[in-house]
């Protein structure tokens, strides 16, 4: 066992009363794994400072806070939870900065028509035909440009859009793999590339609890593809976690950040 899995294990035991009778039957050092997995992806811990106890527990404890949890600094059950949540695939903090804001800019077009394809559909639905997808992704878009005016999104006939949409799966060239049904469910880069890629394995439905709600996936993506970062605001749009079907409405923080790009 490495010295990383042995400082996270204290960590997760210290959260525990009884740590070898309540711990989770998953395997401690594939548990420690995913852990530090998870706070290197998402931007909490820098890589090669998995075996410093200070920096593992500042990074749990980071993203105890972004996720509106209490701050221990230890794998709690809660915080354990969380990292089973489907999520977006962007990273949550810059680790060079260890940063967290509620609303983040990142970067911004120079233009505001921005036209987008569907390049294909996704293979598992419920009760869903391309003309739905089609509509779905156009009501994504306008839920930013109902509250940012300037911005509009024509659909492109272009084989070379300024967004492509794509529904893939696994490691599919990016750097940003898909990891089957669950967990990460899709992403979309700042500006200027702005592309947005949905998991293909996730079965994507509307307007219901079952499968995953593709709107609000969109939605939260296109706001990325805009050039927001996440929120710490748990119900932001903007906000990593996906929490299962639900209107779709901005925030106000979702709203200031976009008008803070994108002025009316």
């Amino acid at each position: 066992m490495s010295s990383a899995t042995v400082l996270l294990f204290s960590l997760m035991c210290s959260a525990m009363v009884g740590c070898l009778v309540e711990a989770t039957p998953l395997p401690p050092e594939e548990l420690q794994d995913g852990a530090l997995n998870y706070l290197k992806r998402f931007g909490y811990l820098k890589e090669g400072n998995e075996h410093d106890q200070v920096s593992l527990e500042d990074s749990i404890r980071a993203m105890q806070t972004f996720a509106g949890l209490n701050e221990t600094g230890v794998l709690d059950e809660a915080t354990l939870a969380m990292m089973e949540t489907p999520r977006c695939s962007m990273p949550d903090m810059d680790s060079s900065e260890g940063r967290a804001k509620r609303f983040a800019i990142v970067s911004k077009w120079k233009k505001f028509i921005l036209d987008y394809k569907i390049f294909n559909y996704p293979t598992n639905v419920l009760n869903l035909v391309p003309k739905d997808i089609d509509r779905i992704i156009a009501l994504a878009w306008s839920i930013w440009s109902d509250k940012a005016k300037k911005l509009s999104f024509p659909i492109s006939s272009s084989q070379t859009p300024t967004i492509s949409i794509r529904f893939v799966g696994g490691d599919h060239g990016d750097n940003y793999p898909f990891d089957g049904p669950g967990k990460v469910l899709a992403h979309a880069f700042y500006p200027q590339n702005g592309n947005a890629h949905f998991d293909d394995s996730e079965t994507w439905s509307d307007g219901q609890k079952n499968g995953k709600n593709l709107a609000w996936v969109a939605s939260h993506e296109f706001g990325h593809a805009l050039g927001l970062g996440h929120s710490t605001v748990s119900t932001a749009l903007m906000y990593p976690y996906y929490t299962g079907y639900k209107e779709i409405v901005l925030d106000n923080d979702d709203i200031n950040g976009i008008l803070s790009i994108y002025p009316n």
